[in-house]
């Protein structure tokens, strides 16, 4: 079935479904024509439409549409307010390379809505071949990053042959390493310094945790202001610092003394 026989089949079952209404019907303006498939460049065209007097609100319905079904497919359906005049899809809404499609609007006012716009029919252009150069390039830069090896495990799909002599083909050009944020080891590091202040090393004491434990470097090389006494021992005290002992002689001196 051709296309313009699809689209006929469209037109009729919302002209029995639609409540008529006094107002105009809003003309398609863009992307599409009316007599025959435009060919567009963009995969996110902007819908534009002539305003209606007296519009409460716009209904606009995009249909896919395929040369062999009997069915045109609604892909995007969006309301507006009275006061747009046109609409261009957001990213995740964008139309797909090569796809052909059909759209139309109607205006809506306080109690009843105008009959549907005729259909503007159009086909989104095939990628060119610098496009495609570009993307097959990306494609063997993930394949040789071992983006086939995470595929299998996330999908258990197995890459194609094609696709695998395509990478091999051509040597991917090599890629600089991100920058690492963050650094995480197991077990005891040595280091003598680090950039940055700290705040997100784990397992590592901070100053004040270094003061609690009297393990500041300054703890142990501070010069002493004094010294405690060491080596032999002399005059009335016999031995060695820093335990002497009194001498014989004094001692005896003492208890003799002490006796009389």
């Amino acid at each position: 079935m051709s296309v313009h026989r699809v689209l006929l089949v469209v037109c009729s079952v919302l002209l029995i479904a639609t409540t008529g209404w006094a107002g105009s019907i809003p003309v398609a303006v863009s992307p599409g024509d009316t007599s025959k498939l435009a060919l567009i460049e963009s995969r996110c065209p902007t819908f534009s439409w002539g305003a209606v007097p007296g519009a409460k609100s716009y209904e606009l319905v995009v249909y896919g549409v395929e040369d062999d079904s009997e069915e045109a497919t609604p892909v995007l359906e969006r309301s507006f307010p009275g006061s747009v005049n046109g609409w261009t899809p957001s990213l995740d809404s964008c139309l797909e390379r090569g796809g052909r499609y059909a759209w139309n609007v109607r205006a809506v006012g306080q109690t009843k809505a105008s009959e549907w716009s005729p259909l503007s029919i159009f086909q989104v252009a095939a990628p060119s071949e610098a496009e495609f150069e570009e993307a097959l390039r990306v494609v063997r830069q993930y394949l040789a990053r071992g983006g086939e090896t995470e595929a299998e495990t996330a999908g258990g799909a197995e890459p194609s042959s094609e696709t695998s002599r395509e990478a091999s083909d051509e040597a991917p050009e090599p890629l600089a390493p991100p920058a690492a944020t963050q650094l995480s080891v197991d077990g005891n590091v040595d280091a003598t310094s680090f950039t940055g202040d700290g705040e997100n090393l784990a397992n590592v004491a901070t100053d004040v945790e270094l003061s609690d434990h009297k393990d500041l470097p300054d703890d142990h090389h501070t010069p002493p202001t004094s010294l405690p006494p060491s080596g032999a021992a002399g005059g009335e005290l016999a031995g060695t610092y820093p335990d002497p002992t009194v001498a014989d002689a004094i001692a005896r001196d003492a208890e003799v003394a002490t006796a009389v």
